[in-house]
């Protein structure tokens, strides 16, 4: 693993440490609440981008940012109306 530049490397060695010592279930939960962060920073960003986005708007805007490279147009066509579809759009 590549430390940091931003951080010290005594400091990021001991991270490391306390990060180790936690039980699998404990690291799993914080890579969980991470992911979550990240996935309400996109959605904050596309809110103030698109001020007038609707729900399904934004599950469509967070899908095609997160997964969108993976499908082809043809099934990303699809996915989009099946979450419109879903949020009553």
């Amino acid at each position: 693993m590549i430390p940091p530049r931003d951080v010290d490397p005594a400091v990021y060695q001991q991270q490391l440490d306390m990060i180790r010592a936690m039980t699998p279930a404990a690291r799993f939960e914080i890579g969980m609440r991470w992911i979550e962060m990240g996935r309400q920073l996109l959605e904050a960003r596309l809110r103030a981008e698109h001020p007038g986005i609707t729900p399904g708007g934004l599950v469509v805007a967070v899908f095609e940012a997160c997964h969108g490279h993976l499908y082809t147009e043809d099934m990303k066509i699809r996915i989009r109306a099946s979450i419109l579809a879903a949020h009553g759009e």
